[in-house]
Formats: structure tokens, C-alpha cells, sequence
């Protein structure tokens, strides 16, 4: 949708009343929809780090180099891959329940590009089959999961980046 405030209002007088009604209510329009962009892109969603020790099981991640802003999405991208497309709100709640966001730099000591995060599944043996399916990604499809190149870090969109990016799993023992 496009709205060009001149040509509504060029037969309009300076300052005329229903000009300045036309000019509210375009500006409240592109308000609006600014703010359902930042809504959605989780901009304006707070990412709490808290430090803790590794409790053990079986993590299931994808290891990015991006802006740790991505990794919203990259949690949502895990969420599909583990449900398929159509996510319901009880499965989304129990994906979450196990997906974790590992940030392994401090933001303020380097730029967004080059800040390393991991974001996955962390379970114990009961959700062993889930790490199972998320691995079984990394060899289906017309081309097999690898890093992307320097090149491809550049020229490529953030989703494109983490499609091509292969699951990896550590296993610990809470030690």
C-alpha cells in the first residue's frame, strides 16, 4: 500500500481542517504499522542473559555468527524445523520449554557480525529422539548443512544463513 499525502491533498487549501485530519491519520497509519514491524521482528523484545553451569543432557544447536538480535528468529526457525510449519500454541510452549540461546560474546567488545551465539534444544534422554530429528536435517535435502563462506556471510539474507547452517550436538554429564 502506498499513500502519497500530496497527491490526496493538492486540491486542498494550506490550511485547511480536513488537510490536517489527512495528514493525522496517515501519520497515525505508518505509526501503526512501524510499530506491529517492531513488534513482530522482536525488536523490541528484551534478551536476558543469566550465567549457569551446563545441568547435562543432550544439545541439540545451530552455531551462528550474527547480531544476537537474529537469534528470535533462529529460535523460531528451530521451533519449525522440530514441528513443521504450522506451529500451534502448545507446541510452541513445549518446544520452548527445551530451547536455549547460548551468547558467547560480550555485545559491547565486538560488532554484531562477528558476535558467536548457538541457539537449540536441550534435553535429557526422554527428548533424545528430538535432537535425533533435528540432526537427520543435516543430510536431507539437495545439498548437505555446512558453515557459510565469507562471501556468503555478506551476500546472503540472515535466513538464508541459517538454512544453510548444520545442527551439532554436545552431550555432558552435568560436570
Amino acid at each position: 500500500m502506498l499513500m502519497n499525502y500530496h497527491e490526496m491533498t493538492m486540491n486542498e487549501p494550506a490550511n485547511s481542517p480536513a488537510k490536517k485530519r489527512q495528514f493525522a491519520l496517515i501519520c497515525s497509519v505508518m505509526v501503526a504499522v512501524l510499530s506491529y514491524a517492531l513488534m513482530t521482528s522482536g525488536a523490541l523484545q528484551g534478551i536476558e542473559a543469566t550465567e549457569g553451569v551446563f545441568p547435562g543432557g543432550y544439545f541439540c544447536y545451530k552455531l551462528a555468527n550474527r547480531d544476537y538480535a537474529a537469534s528470535m528468529g533462529l529460535g523460531r526457525r528451530v521451533t519449525k524445523d522440530l514441528v513443521g510449519e504450522k506451529v500451534t500454541g502448545e507446541q510452541q510452549k513445549q518446544v520452548e520449554q527445551d530451547l536455549y540461546h547460548l551468547f558467547l560474546d560480550n555485545p559491547l567488545d565486538l560488532s554484531g557480525r562477528q558476535l558467536r551465539w548457538a541457539t537449540g534444544i536441550l534435553v535429557s534422554n526422554d527428548g533424545k529422539s528430538k535432537t535425533k530429528q533435528l540432526m537427520a536435517l543435516n543430510d536431507s535435502g539437495k545439498e548437505k548443512k555446512r558453515a557459510p563462506t565469507e562471501l556468503e556471510l555478506v551476500d546472503l539474507s540472515a535466513g538464508e544463513i541459517m538454512n544453510m547452517l548444520p545442527y551439532e550436538m554436545k552431550v555432558g554429564d552435568g560436570n
